[in-house]
């Protein structure tokens, strides 16, 4: 049998991939510039020079291609971080609640517990995101159920000030409760081994370690 030389083997072309990657990423900047009324036309001096290197070497045709489909990505970017602000802006006004959810994340400093809070009911009514609060004490573990009664916040989407993390994370609220009380532990095998793990690291290492 005839061997197959370097030249006979199929080239995977992961150009379109790159144009398409880079356009996804271009139409969610272009679109958070826009939105924060922050946009300047230096911000899309990137995207020129990107083109001017791609299209020399392509004819008219191959150049069209390239324009519709960095133009496709960029539109479907830009239409999901819209999507993804105004999903991240609906939801409960700020204001006193009884807030009830299961933790996910903690994180102890100076006798009190930075944790982030998933599956959040306000006022017994279902909330969409999480919530960041910082309790008092350092007993708290992941997986808890806890429940207080506090002033919480709203976070500000990115368009508006706020964090591009908060907006990642989906982390819509705040709060400061001066109490809470734990009323169950949830039974998601993810949080009951990271607690595990949280009580192995605490009890047997320096805290700044574990950390």
């Amino acid at each position: 049998m005839k061997e197959r030389t370097q030249a006979d083997l199929p080239r995977l072309n992961l150009r379109p991939f790159f144009v398409a990657a880079v356009g996804l990423i271009g139409g969610i900047f272009l679109c958070y510039r826009i939105m924060a009324s922050a946009f300047r036309i230096a911000d899309a001096i990137v995207f020129f020079l990107f083109f001017a290197l791609l299209l020399p070497p392509f004819a008219w045709r191959r150049a069209l291609l390239v324009l519709a489909v960095f133009s496709l990505a960029a539109g479907l970017g830009a239409g999901l971080f819209s999507l993804a602000c105004g999903a991240f802006s609906a939801g409960a006004p700020g204001g006193e609640y009884t807030v009830t959810g299961t933790v996910e994340r903690v994180a102890v400093s100076d006798g009190y517990a930075e944790v982030t809070l998933r599956g959040l009911t306000l006022d017994g009514e279902k909330a969409d995101g999480k919530l960041t609060a910082t309790l008092p004490g350092e007993s708290v573990r992941p997986g808890d159920v806890v429940t207080f009664f506090a002033d919480v916040s709203r976070n500000k989407g990115p368009t508006e000030g706020g964090n591009l993390s908060d907006l990642a994370a989906n982390v819509r609220y705040a709060a400061s409760p001066a109490a809470y009380t734990v009323v169950g532990v949830s039974s998601d095998l993810f949080l009951c081994a990271n607690a595990a793990l949280y009580n192995v690291l605490y009890g047997t290492m320096e805290r700044d370690a574990a950390g």
